[in-house]
């Protein structure tokens, strides 16, 4: 109900106009974009083994889950709660479908997933960046890049600074004090360079579109 609400306006561009599905076209409209740039930057799209770092009560993994049904997906988060949460609604799902979904709900850092090296296909991060300090967003790039196999993908969805609706609360000092005031990091964020980091690490093909009037899709890919 909260991300509903929050991601109402999503879709407008002078974050006006209110649609209670904001929230689900924002996060299907990440999944076209990563695919989308998966298939400019000649990645392969057979994604087998993934994991969605910050995943909170679970909503970005159930998307990542709709975009790759035949992955199997490992989902961190570092609050117990969150994780609690998720693992409570996902056996609500099993028994109303009579089946279990293949995924793993797990409580961990996302700059210490504790995951093999090289075994996974895609790394997702949704929503996660603006609420790091730099030197945790930093981590957290170095640790996908463990994981990840070579021929394997960080992907990103994020909010834009540089996007026109992005720069309206940013005008508006009442707007951003109130948003300013729920995101401590938010500064750190604006401030940080995903595509130099993301090749300081090793990553390469680095690209990025818009996924919404305020939201970016970035992806990253390690080299084969």
């Amino acid at each position: 109900m909260v991300s509903q609400f929050v991601h109402a306006t999503v879709m407008d561009p002078k974050r006006k106009h209110m649609d209670p599905e904001g929230d689900a076209m924002l996060r299907s409209n990440y999944s076209t974009k990563m695919k989308q740039l998966m298939q400019e930057v000649h990645v392969n799209t057979d994604v087998r083994h993934a994991v969605d770092l910050g995943c909170s009560t679970g909503l970005s993994t159930l998307e990542l889950h709709h975009a790759f049904p035949e992955a199997q997906i490992t989902a961190v988060d570092l609050s117990p709660y969150f994780i609690t949460v998720a693992k409570h609604d996902q056996r609500h799902r099993q028994l109303e479908a009579g089946r279990t979904e293949p995924i793993h709900f797990q409580h961990a850092a996302a700059e210490a997933t504790n995951l093999p090296d090289a075994s996974q296909n895609l790394v997702s991060a949704c929503l996660l960046f603006h609420e790091l300090p730099q030197s945790a967003a930093q981590n957290i790039v170095k640790e996908a890049f463990r994981v990840l196999k070579p021929g394997g993908m960080l992907s990103i969805m994020e909010m834009n600074p540089a996007s026109p609706s992005f720069k309206v609360v940013l005008g508006n000092p009442i707007a951003y004090a109130a948003f300013k005031s729920t995101e401590p990091w938010l500064l750190d964020y604006m401030a940080l360079d995903l595509p130099e980091l993301a090749q300081s690490v090793g990553f390469v093909h680095v690209a990025e579109t818009s996924s919404t009037p305020s939201h970016k899709t970035f992806i990253a890919c390690k080299s084969t």
